[in-house]
């Protein structure tokens, strides 16, 4: 679930998404949700962390953001699309 709360002409407005996780691995997590109208979300969290200086990462922490975090609009069927949406089995370990 995302939940955001974001001011509107000086109005509050929050919203709900419910993601549905399709790929759970050791390297992060994707999750989709096609609920919108004309639009699929897709959320991936990698969990690989980027190294900030100090000052930067006071500076996050003091907004509650002290990890990085991208939002990336895809076009379905799109070269970038297809690939990460197609998934290898997963093998065996031996």
């Amino acid at each position: 679930m995302e939940a955001t709360a974001e001011l509107y002409m000086a109005y509050p407005h929050i919203s709900v998404i419910y993601l549905r996780v399709i790929k759970w691995g050791k390297d992060g997590i994707i999750a989709t949700s096609d609920s919108g109208i004309c639009m699929t979300i897709t959320m991936q969290i990698v969990f690989a962390e980027k190294q900030l200086n100090e000052k930067t990462k006071g500076a996050c922490k003091s907004f509650g953001a002290e990890k990085t975090q991208v939002d990336i609009f895809v076009v379905k069927g799109s070269p970038r699309w297809d690939k990460e949406h197609t998934f290898p089995p997963e093998q065996p370990e031996k």
